[in-house]
Parts: C-alpha cells; sequence; structure tokens
C-alpha cells in the first residue's frame, strides 16, 4: 500500500504528498528544513535472516525469515511448516509454495526463491510455468505407456500376493497368451471395447473360464493404468454393464463341474486296488488320502518337513 506523508513548509506551499512503496517491517527517517524537522519518513528495512534453529522454533502464522525478500514461513496451528515466496509477477501479486519444511531447507527454500525471482525477472510467471509443466506430464503419461508395460506394472504389485510359484506362473501366461498378441503394444489410452472384445471372442464359448480369466485382468490391469494416471474414462473390460452385454454370461455357456469324486462305497474296494500297486504314484496318491492333503504339498514334500518320532508332518506355507 502506499504512505504518503505531508512537507509543510514555513514558505506558502501547498502540502506535498508523496507516496512510498514498501514493505514492512520499517525504519523511521526525520527529513530536516533549516535545521527543523519538518516530517518523518518511513523506508523499509532488511529483515532479519534467521538460523534453521530459529525457523524450526516458529510459532503459528506467517514469519519473514529473511535472506530473500518475500521469502516467508507459514506455520499452522498444529505445526505443520511450509515456505511461501510472496512476490509480485507483472500486475499480479503471487503467493508461490515451495514446499515443506524441514524436507525443504533452509539453504534449499532460499536457493529456491532466489531462483523463482530470477525467473520472473525474465519474464517468466512461475505459477503458470508450473501448471504447464503438469499438464505436459499428464500428457506424456496418458499417452507414453503400452499395454505390455502397463501389465509388467501391475504384476510387480500383484504376484506377490499369489501363494504358489505355479500360480504366479499360470497368471501371467494367460495374459501374455490371449492379450499381448493383441493389445500389447496399444498405448493403455488407446484400448477401446471393441479391442477387448477382439481377444475375447475367438475363445469365450471354447475355453470360457480362461477367457473369464483373461478379461479380469486386462480390467485390473487397465484400472491400474487408469490410477497411474495414464488413461482416462470408463474401463472398457468392466463386465457389468458393458461386456455382459456383448458376451453370454459365463457359468450359462460352461457350468462348473466338480471334479470326479470317489463314492463312499467304493472307497474299500479302491483302497485294496491301490495297495496292489507298485511305484512312487501310487505310495504318494495312498500317503495324499491317508493325510487329506493337497497333490502339490504331497508332490513338494521333504523329509526335513517329516518327524517321524512325533508322527507329524510340517507343511510350509502356501503348499498346504
Amino acid at each position: 500500500m502506499p504512505v504518503c506523508f505531508s512537507i509543510n513548509l514555513p514558505i506558502k506551499y501547498k502540502d506535498l504528498r508523496l507516496p512510498l512503496y514498501h514493505a514492512a517491517p520499517y525504519h523511521s527517517y526525520k527529513l530536516h528544513y533549516f535545521g527543523r524537522v519538518i516530517c518523518g519518513v518511513d523506508m523499509p528495512k532488511r529483515a532479519k535472516e534467521l538460523s534453521a534453529i530459529e525457523v524450526r522454533r516458529l510459532g503459528s502464522g506467517v514469519h519473514n525469515v529473511g535472506g530473500v525478500a518475500g521469502l516467508l514461513m507459514q506455520v499452522s496451528d498444529n505445526g505443520a511448516q511450509s515456505w511461501l515466496l510472496r512476490v509480485r509477477v507483472g500486475d499480479k501479486r503471487r503467493e508461490i509454495g515451495l514446499g515443506a519444511f524441514p524436507e525443504v531447507s533452509l539453504a534449499k527454500a532460499r536457493e529456491k526463491a532466489a531462483e523463482t525471482k530470477e525467473a520472473i525477472r525474465n519474464g517468466v510467471d512461475p505459477v503458470e510455468a508450473r501448471k504447464a509443466a503438469r499438464s505436459a506430464l499428464l500428457s506424456s503419461q496418458r499417452k507414453g505407456l503400452t499395454f505390455v508395460e502397463a501389465f509388467e506394472k501391475y504384476a510387480a504389485k500383484k504376484l506377490p500376493e499369489l501363494t504358489t510359484e505355479r500360480y504366479r506362473t499360470q497368471w501371467r501366461a494367460t495374459v501374455e497368451k490371449y492379450a499381448f498378441p493383441e493389445l500389447g503394444g496399444m498405448l493403455v489410452q488407446d484400448i477401446t471395447r471393441e479391442d477387448v472384445l477382439r481377444i475375447l471372442h475367438p475363445i469365450w464359448e471354447s475355453k470360457t473360464e480362461t477367457a473369464a480369466k483373461v478379461r479380469q485382468r486386462v480390467e485390473k490391469t487397465l484400472d491400474y493404468a487408469k490410477a497411474a494416471g495414464h488413461r482416462t474414462g470408463d474401463n472398457p473390460a468392466t463386465w457389468r454393464g458393458n461386456l455382459e452385454l456383448a458376451l453370454s454370461a459365463p457359468n450359462k455357456i460352461a457350468p462348473k463341474e466338480n471334479y470326479p469324486a470317489l463314492q463312499l462305497d467304493d472307497v474299500a474296494r479302491w483302497w485294496v486296488d491301490l495297495q496292489e500297486r507298485e511305484g512312487v504314484g501310487a505310495t504318494a496318491l495312498a500317503f495324499q488320502a491317508l493325510t487329506a492333503s493337497r497333490t502339490g504339498a504331497v508332490r513338494f514334500a521333504t523329509w526335513d518337513e517329516i518327524d517321524l518320532d512325533a508322527r507329524l508332518w510340517t507343511i510350509q506355507p502356501g503348499r498346504a
């Protein structure tokens, strides 16, 4: 804000009012006329350069930290501290965030403030430049990721959740075999409903269970790509309200059938027949039946898992 002051001269002149543009705080100066003080003038003074320790101890409010004109420390009521640069860009007054303290140190904040003010002197609006850079980054992200790249990034997060190496291999293989040939090189932003249908139609009737898994994994991959900022709009692989209108329900094409089961009346005859058979396979099957275990747990069992004295078999995690 301009500050006006008056100089009252002994001769018959009207008051002289002069505007001074300044930022608080001020030095006070005296204006003399023939040995008499005729006016007091407030002039801006340089803020004290605070140390990092002094900055850390500041209370809530906005504080001038010195070193670079307009560099401020903003302290919220909960104690969070962040840097602001108060500066004029053209005819606009800007408050530009420079990051949080202590992640951005005092020295770094002064360096960034000085660089920002230099950019302004060169005709650059830092706020608009930051918006443009962010927009360009988002545009690049949306356009620069292929389906293969998105799948690999998603798989890196998903695979550790799967319990066995066999399942992890099968999980990848379905997508690599059925989705990669058509979608692999496409940008995720460009994949449409028609592209998804093109990979599902050939296997939907003949390999329904596999096709359903492919659809789910393509959907999750595209969900990941959207969350990461690489695509916008609806997911073209979504089932409800989308692909269900173009494909038959999986359970109506190939109702899930249970694996063949041994009838209770046949168990005794089966057991006698099994005892008469030779070979590791027959022995393993008998062991599986007696322990009610999964085939993988039996096939990959090791002697260090079995305590014969305690008659105890400890199955490793992931194979139970």
